[in-house]
């Protein structure tokens, strides 16, 4: 449906729009806010006596002397003055002095009375009428669900116990709130009345034609000449339409435009030259066009055909009787159902007893079925449905009610919802009792199995749903029976359970009484603030995000969310978003267990072979019974629950070409795999932290081989090593070069007195056909570390750039003492604080004394916006990834691991990245054998430590440039070979939009090049264009040449161009050059462009760049015919040069 109702509050400000009076002292406005256009006369009885009512704006309104207290308000609309009442409200509201009274009105439906005048031994009567249909009992009975309205057909039927029509009758009449009785006298037929099929839409729009298709035939014999004679439409607004028909078949298009919005009733007639009718009909909604605020009247009507199947043998009648569901709606709405109790005489056709009616739509219903069979009454198990839409059909079979056959109990007889009681325990804990219900789920894992009442209290706050504790000898129940179980109440918790217990019943007996339907499953929609109330009960969710699989191949067990929750201290201050004394986000996870407590599962549940499940995954949808066990409200899943990949592993990373620095959490990477060892020059032992046995170590080996050899990086900084010596360092090494080849990784020694004495250190990788080490390893070696930081120079050996490496280890969370409490941050936070602090310092004084380009990356154990990282960035230390993550700890994601720079250093990033490999993967998968009945192993990256690494490129350029050099040279030097000028940086759209390009060139080569006639062309998309023909002038070796877009919001930059142009190239497209005899020089391209040398660059923005981008080429204008190795982009760092730019040629 369109946007219709919007609230009181809409209807109030609509009210305040009125035309109408104020009330005057001592009067009550009493207002009908929803009268459709329908309506063109409403009345109103306040406490029986009629009021006047005048129509103000859109309202009808009365204005009425009351004293305070409640009042019953009854108003009628009709279809015209003293006419038919087609919509009620009936009410009793409290009145206070001066506020208003507001009314909604309610489409109404009343009874028919039908009566057969000649009824006849031996025949049967079906009654339809408005889309209604009864059986008369007897040839007399009551129509139910009938729309008021002008006009209604009534057609009745007697027909032999066959099935066969042997009389028919019909009747008119317009049928307002009250009752009306109709007489019908049936005349005999000696053929079958024709078959109609109605087809057309459920709703329409006011003003628009409404589009029925009828389709009929005649089903008698073709030999008795019987043929189809006229179609009859009434289409509910006092319309009608009567066309003629000929033949044994027709298909007729009729079309009628509704000129008010409201719920109608159409009614279709068909008859033929025999005299029979058949008669169908269905329910429309026509609405209002859509409008800014568009009032609603009450529920529309829907037709509700029951059709059941399976009736008990000898069944001489059956009744369905139809009760509201408890509660229906918010209890200020329950007026609109009008009735309480619909009873409806089905009638019985073939295998199948059919009825209909008409009830509110939107609303839940319960159907009992009571039939007469062999003189006894046999009543039907409770079923459920709802009127969503115009037309509705209820289909179910006759399942007798099991409560009837359970034996009356030994101990009082309690339901499950009494049992559990309000709040977390139950107040019946002690005693012996009995409860009904049907099983809802049977879990030999859990010994015991879950018994819902089908009916419940309708009381939001207690739960319907019980644990009933059996042996597994004793789980003889199955789900769907209807059982009467004896025993005691008790609360459970596990031994370690401090927060909470799961209300049972300790089964002593069960007894089968039959079997029922399961109760409808409520949907959770996380966060619920109080999971409690559905404890024991039939739960379904959608749509929820993997927040944590830590446990799953040690329990079973997967963490759902909403969404994947972030560690409140990376991106809030921690004095106000963490109480380590509550919990964080309550009422936002759900535990999906596997319906049992046994250990290391085999098969491992939710886990596909030879895949995973990751954090960040999703889950389509899963439904189970609520409970609590060992601390966390658990979903023990009664189907298969259905996930979906939303963050697949991902490939190993690439930052093109550049010096590539990773940092890397080893997760204890140790030779020594039992007894204790010693750090050498340390006095205390330690147990080794990494494998247990050679095999585990091979397994660890083989998965941090993968995860190094993927990130390739020049140089690594560990944390988590084995703190004895060069042993563990020399082992891993000497595995990567088993790999790689001799000599491709070495490592950095110990610096003289060691890295301190705790169990682990850090360490320092390098590839020594990349980098050379300057100068020798430095250790912060002072008392507040536990590991000391460790520092190495490097030279990049293709750039001649000189840095830095340090790497981290901070103070761990856990394990508080009192001297340093958790007060938000974890435990030591006091103490990482003071590593922190002074760790900026040994950076400030020392390390940058020696060279001001500086990285400092490792395990920080801190959070972006803890105290230990915010003093870091206030000193000056830039980071170099924000917003990222590398760890879950208990469902929740962070950074613990980090890369800072220095500001000398920091515009010569290139990029930086988190490999996620880790701590998204479950720990099932990794390299170590305790727990694993089902083991998954596999030598790959994946789970390799639980950290995720780390991948940092730079661009260094040469601390003392060549002779002549100055600003802007970037220490380069001529190359003798290859394209001797090359597009050296460019971008095709800048702050002021897409025509703010410039293209700079430079001339690579060690002689001077003359550019005349050379062109500069752009990619169209379809063909190459000129740009710009260049002009008579001589590049020297090292300098450059500047082009830029002039045209209208066109180049943006302070450095002048050296020549212009107008045409833009366009967004991610390409350039070239070409030299005076057309021949191409050098080509740079986007990907999606088509048009590139070996790679196509990463497509960049199409609207609103982050600031001054551009795309750079590599130092010393590097080419490799490969666009996207040879630049790299940033995102505020444009800087063009133009010919009079320093350069280190001959001026």
């Amino acid at each position: 449906m369109r946007a219709r109702w919007l609230g009181l509050l809409a209807v109030a400000s609509l009210l305040g729009a009125c035309t109408g009076q104020r009330p005057q002292a001592g009067e009550t406005a009493v207002r009908v806010l929803n009268a459709p256009e329908t309506v063109q006369a409403v009345t109103l009885e306040v406490n029986g006596t009629p009021q006047a009512v005048a129509k103000e704006g859109e309202v009808w309104t009365a204005r009425v002397r009351l004293g305070p207290g409640e009042h019953t308000f009854v108003a009628r609309g009709l279809d015209a003055p003293g006419g038919v009442v087609l919509y009620k409200a009936h009410e009793r509201k409290r009145v206070t002095p001066g506020q208003e009274v507001r009314l909604r009105l309610f489409r109404l439906t009343s009874d028919v009375q039908v009566e057969v005048e000649n009824p006849a031994p031996g025949e049967s009567y079906l009654a339809k009428a408005g889309g209604a249909m009864a059986a008369l009992p007897g040839g007399q009975g009551t129509l139910q669900g009938v729309p008021t309205g002008r006009g209604v057909a009534l057609l009745v039927e007697a027909r032999s116990p066959s099935g066969m029509l042997l009389r028919q009758g019909s009747a008119s009449f317009d049928l307002s709130e009250a009752p009306l009785a109709v007489r019908v006298s049936l005349q005999a037929v000696a053929h079958q009345p024709p078959q109609v099929e109605l087809q057309g839409a459920s709703q329409v729009e006011k003003g628009q034609a409404y589009a029925l298709r009828v389709v009929a035939q005649d089903p008698n014999p073709e030999d008795r000449g019987v043929a189809l004679t006229r179609l009859v439409v009434e289409w509910g607004d006092g319309a009608r339409s009567e066309l003629a028909l000929s033949g044994r078949q027709a298909v007729q298009e009729l079309a009628h435009t509704y000129t008010a919005a409201g719920a109608y009733t159409l009614t279709v007639r068909v008859e033929n030259s025999a005299g029979l009718a058949a008669q169908e009909s269905l329910t429309l909604e026509v609405l209002e066009p859509e409008t800014p605020i568009v009032i609603e009247p009450g529920p529309d009507l829907a037709r509700v055909e029951l059709a059941v199947s399976g009736a008990p043998e000898g069944t001489s009648s059956l009744v369905a009787e139809i009760t509201p569901e408890t509660p229906l709606v918010p209890q200020s709405l329950r007026p609109l159902d009008l009735r309480n109790r619909y009873q409806v005489p089905l009638f019985p056709q073939g295998d199948l007893w059919r009825g209909a009616l008409h009830l509110p739509q939107g609303l839940g219903y319960r159907l009992v079925l009571v039939a007469q069979a062999g003189g006894q009454e046999v009543r039907s198990r409770e079923e459920a449905f709802r009127t969503q839409g115009a037309e509705v059909r209820v289909e179910l079979p006759f399942v007798p009610a099991p409560e009837y056959a359970c034996p009356a109990p030994a101990a009082p007889l309690k339901a499950t919802y009494e049992v559990q009681g309000r709040g977390d325990r139950s107040p019946l804990v002690g005693q012996t009792v009995a409860v009904r219900g049907v099983v809802t789920a049977v879990f030999p894992g859990l010994q015991g199995y879950f018994i819902q009442d089908p009916r419940g209290d309708g009381d939001p706050e207690t739960s319907d749903g019980l644990f009933v504790y059996a042996a597994s000898s004793s789980l003889s129940v199955a789900v769907g029976q209807y059982v009467q179980v004896v025993g005691p109440v008790s609360e459970y918790a596990a031994s370690n359970d401090t927060a909470g217990t799961l209300t049972q019943v300790r089964q002593s007996s069960v007894q089968v009484c039959g079997e029922m339907a399961l109760p409808q499953a409520v949907t959770l929609t996380l966060p619920v603030a109080d999971l409690e109330r559905y404890e024991g009960m039939r739960v379904r969710v959608e749509g929820l995000t993997v927040t944590e699989v830590y446990d799953l191949g040690r329990y079973g067990q997967v963490t759902l969310a909403p969404f994947r929750l972030p560690h409140p201290n990376a991106d809030g201050d921690p004095a106000t978003q963490v109480d380590p004394s509550r919990p964080l986000y309550p009422g936002y996870t759900l535990v999906l267990d596997d319906g049992s407590t046994a250990q290391n599962p085999n098969p491992i549940p939710y886990l596909p072979p030879g895949g995973t499940l990751r954090v960040g995954d999703r889950l389509l949808q899963a439904e189970g019974i609520l409970e609590w066990r060992f601390g966390a409200y658990r979903l023990q899943p009664t189907q298969e629950p259905a996930f979906a990949t939303a963050n697949p592993r991902p490939p190993a990373p690439s930052l093109g070409e550049g010096l590539k620095v990773a940092s890397f959490n080893l997760h204890n990477w140790f030779t020594t795999f039992s007894g204790t060892f010693t750090p050498p020059g340390c006095a205390a032992s330690h147990q080794p932290r990494g494998a247990k046995s050679a095999q585990e170590w091979e397994r660890q080996k083989a998965k941090l081989v993968a995860a190094l050899s993927a990130l390739d990086a020049d140089v690594v900084a560990l944390q988590e090593v084995q703190n004895n010596g060069a042993e563990a360092l020399e082992a891993l090494v000497q595995a990567l070069n088993e790999r790689l080849g001799p000599g491709t990784y070495a490592y950095v020694p110990d610096p003289q007195g060691g890295l301190g004495c705790d169990a682990i250190k850090v360490g320092l990788l390098y590839k020594p056909s990349r980098v050379e080490r300057v100068g020798e390893p430095l250790a912060l070696a002072s008392a507040t570390f536990e590991r000391y930081p460790l520092a190495q120079a490097f030279r990049d050996k293709a750039t001649g750039g000189v840095f830095t490496a340090v790497s981290v280890h901070l103070k761990s969370k856990g394990s508080c003492d009192a001297s340093d409490p958790d007060t938000g941050q974890g435990c030591w936070n006091g103490r990482r604080t003071a590593q922190a602090r002074e760790l900026a310092d040994w950076v400030e004084g020392t390390l940058k004394a020696m060279d001001p380009d500086v990285l400092v990356l490792g395990d920080f154990n801190a959070y972006e916006e803890e105290d230990p990282l915010v003093l870091l960035r206030d000193r000056g230390l830039s980071p170099l990834l924000r917003g990222h993550y590398t760890y879950v700890f208990q469902g929740l994601t962070g950074a613990l691991d980090h890369a800072y720079a220095t500001p000398s250093l920091t515009a010569q990033v290139r990029g930086a990245l988190v490999w996620h490999i880790n701590a998204d993967e479950p720990r099932v998968l990794d390299y170590t054998l305790a727990y694993k009945a089902d083991d998954r192993y596999a030598p790959d990256p994946y789970r390799s430590s639980d950290h995720d690494p780390l991948l940092v490129a730079l661009a260094l350029t040469a601390d003392a440039p060549p002779s002549g050099g100055g600003p802007g040279t970037g220490g380069a030097t001529c190359a003798p070979e290859g394209a001797p000028v090359v597009i050296n940086e460019f971008r095709f759209r800048g702050p002021s939009g897409g025509n703010d390009e410039f293209i700079e060139l430079f001339n690579r080569s060690c002689t001077p090049v003359d550019l005349t006639g050379w062109k500069l062309q752009g990619w169209s998309g379809t063909s190459w264009g000129d740009r710009a023909i260049l002009a008579s002038v001589t590049l020297e070796p090292g300098q450059y040449y500047l082009l830029a877009n002039t045209a209208s919001g066109g180049y943006s930059l302070s450095v002048s161009p050296d020549q212009t142009y107008t045409t833009g190239i366009g967004d991610n497209r390409a350039v070239r050059l070409l030299d005076a005899q057309g021949r191409v020089v050098d080509l740079v391209g986007f990907a999606a462009s088509g048009q590139f040398e070996g790679a196509g660059i990463p497509d960049g923005p199409t609207a609103n760049p982050p600031g001054q981008i551009s795309w750079k080429r590599l130092p010393s204008g590097k080419d490799t015919d490969n666009n996207a190795q040879d630049f790299f982009f940033g995102e505020s760092w444009a800087n063009p040069q133009n010919r009079q730019s320093p350069f280190y040629g001959a001026n």
